[in-house]
């Protein structure tokens, strides 16, 4: 949700198909594609905030977020 405390990649992977599994949409659907992007590193990968390292455990979560909210639209 924005304005709130600063997310963590996993609480949106968990969040995401939670959300779904309620039968619900995302109410703000643009801003976590967005903050997923902000956790891109130079590398490829994504770290677990918009600072940090990147990880595969992270990188794993952030693909997947991006394909449920992709698959939406």
């Amino acid at each position: 949700m924005p304005s709130s405390s600063t997310p963590f990649m996993e609480h949106v992977y968990y969040g995401v198909p939670t959300i779904n599994l309620f039968g619900q949409d995302l109410r703000y659907p643009t801003q976590t594609v967005n903050f997923v992007l902000r956790c891109k590193n130079a590398n490829g990968g994504f770290a677990r905030s918009n600072l940090g390292i990147s990880t595969f455990e992270d990188t794993f979560y952030a693909i997947s977020i991006l394909k449920t909210i992709y698959r939406q639209w």
